[in-house]
């Protein structure tokens, strides 16, 4: 080989070594936040997982095994993630002492825990230097622009009548036919753009930021149409703006923003005004069924009623259970218990479903990843300019309340874990630089 052939070999093998770790990246996170479930393709997606978790198995594994070894101590967040991690272990004894369902059956269908290793193998890349925080930035939003473009090109071209097995599209009798995705990183997308228009340091005009941030705020409430999600984003954002609008701006803002949803709720109804109706009806009965008791009840509010009823029970037979759960029954398990609690998700019924799965002691446990991002937020070196570190801060606020109603902390630990890391490296290079 010729010393030309040679010097461009060296420059492809380089060219690809540095493009190889965004899509490892990219890997990592899609399979660490879930992205693919309700496709068609769920299932195989869940075995082409099994060697991503593998790694990240054994990842931890070295990780933590070389640390102890070399006496070297822990940083919070990897103490908590080793906490976290235990969960599986408790929740296969629960189960079985609970229920008799095999150890390793419960084991398994808790593996969930071991995506948020994720976070700490992008913690490692970032303090490695393998891949920068620009890099990771723009990974975000490539995921928000690309779940949302997939998102959208589904609701408009599937038919979902013609689509089996209750992929993509769900029939809900207070909100139509509504996609099954839940668009976290679209939710992240729409904070993101929220503050750089309150700030100007996205894009020149302010309005672009402002018209991305309409147009996935609009997503949310007219396609994902989920309430709960609706109203603790709305409540964010609003929280957002007073706290981040300066002072004289404030009013204006809160002004502004009032004036565009009214505009854009008006011309959805004049557009379509049935498709308003239904959604707006949604409230108004929630509403109705919790306020002043008329009239027949919210199905969805039913059935979280019922479902809590069922935890509750549960929960309360023994000092055990109260302080370490029931642990989480697996779909392929057949047993007696799950077929006596019939439709039973306990995420669905948020704080409550963590103490039937891991008790007292484990929602404590899970809470302590925002008390812990808290923490770093509040620390003078973390007091920047950086707009994706402020979203990666109001998004663990948004999931903080979310998980109140609807346990997303349990659903998908990488949702909350995978920013605590992030937080807390960024905060702890802005005081590394503090001090230069």
């Amino acid at each position: 080989m010729t010393l030309s052939k040679a010097m461009k070999s060296g420059l492809w093998r380089e060219k690809l070594s540095k493009l190889g770790f965004p899509l490892w990246l990219l890997c990592v996170l899609i399979f660490s936040f879930q992205l693919f479930e309700n496709f068609p393709f769920a299932q195989t997606a869940h075995l082409a997982e099994i060697p991503v978790l593998f790694f990240l198995s054994l990842f931890a594994v070295v990780y933590y095994g070389r640390r102890v070894y070399e006496k070297r101590s822990f940083s919070p967040a990897e103490i908590l993630l080793a906490c976290l991690l235990c969960l599986p272990f408790i929740s296969a004894i629960s189960s079985w002492m609970s229920f008799d369902q095999p150890i390793l059956t419960g084991f398994l269908a808790d593996r969930r825990w071991f995506r948020a290793i994720a976070g700490l193998f992008v913690f490692q890349l970032l303090i490695s230097q393998r891949i920068s925080w620009k890099l990771l930035h723009r990974t975000f939003l490539i995921l928000a622009f690309g779940s949302l473009l997939v998102y959208l090109s589904m609701w408009m071209f599937l038919d979902p009548n013609s689509l089996a097995g209750g992929f993509f599209f769900v029939e809900v009798p207070s909100k139509g036919m509504r996609l099954r995705i839940v668009p976290v990183f679209v939710i992240w997308g729409a904070i993101y753009f929220v503050l750089g228009w309150l700030r100007s340091s996205i894009a020149k005009p302010r309005f672009a930021a402002a018209a991305v941030a309409v147009f996935m705020v609009g997503y949310v409430v007219f396609i994902y149409k989920s309430r709960a999600t609706i109203l603790v984003l709305a409540a964010v954002l609003v929280l957002m703006i007073v706290m981040k609008a300066e002072t004289g701006r404030r009013i204006r803002t809160l002004v502004i923003l009032s004036l565009l949803t009214v505009v854009v709720v008006g011309g959805m109804w004049a557009v379509r005004p049935g498709k308003v109706q239904r959604q707006l009806s949604g409230f108004t009965a929630i509403a109705s069924s919790l306020y002043r008791g008329d009239g027949e009840i919210d199905a969805s509010l039913a059935n979280r009623l019922s479902q809590g009823t069922v935890a509750w029970w549960s929960i309360s037979r023994s000092v055990r259970s109260l302080l370490f759960g029931n642990g989480r029954l697996s779909r392929r398990w057949g047993g007696e218990p799950k077929e006596d609690f019939g439709h039973f998700y306990p995420v669905d019924i948020g704080w409550l479903g963590i103490i039937f799965l891991y008790g007292f002691l484990g929602l404590v446990l899970v809470n302590v990843a925002f008390l812990m991002a808290w923490k770093f937020s509040r620390e003078k070196q973390c007091e920047n300019n950086d707009v994706f570190l402020e979203s990666l801060q109001w998004w663990l606020v948004y999931l903080f309340f979310r998980s109140i109603l609807n346990a997303v902390v349990v659903a998908n630990p990488s949702l909350v874990i995978v920013p605590l890391f992030l937080i807390y490296w960024r905060c702890q290079q802005s005081a590394e630089e503090s001090k230069l």
